[in-house]
């Protein structure tokens, strides 16, 4: 999660340090990720990328990304499965944007 005062919260099973891990990021970084999120269209897509047409094939063993986006009193929630197969690239995209802005590498111990 990353917060409109750039607070940032990451949870992973095995991430690096404990499940969760917090931190920050500067505040014009959180902006520029909202922006990308509209220009995306990421706001629009369903809450479950898994259980929509926008899946197409699936595989099994992939992992699940939450990206939670808080607009006022609204909360826009996509859960999106890797082993999708046709996933929208925006969506997967701005999982990496995210990931390399907050620099998630740190924490994270995937291979």
């Amino acid at each position: 999660m990353v917060g409109g005062t750039g607070s940032v919260r990451f949870w992973a099973a095995g991430a690096v340090g404990a499940p969760t891990v917090t931190d920050s990021i500067p505040q014009h970084s959180f902006v520029g990720l909202r922006i990308q999120g509209f220009i995306d269209g990421l706001y629009l897509l369903p809450d479950d990328i898994e259980h929509s047409p926008m899946c197409g094939h699936s595989w099994t063993g992939g992992e699940h990304v939450t990206v939670t986006f808080y607009l006022g009193q609204r909360v826009k929630r996509v859960v999106d499965y890797s082993g999708c197969t046709w996933s929208p690239i925006g969506l997967r995209r701005y999982q990496d944007m995210i990931d390399s802005v907050v620099g998630v590498h740190r924490w994270d111990r995937r291979p």
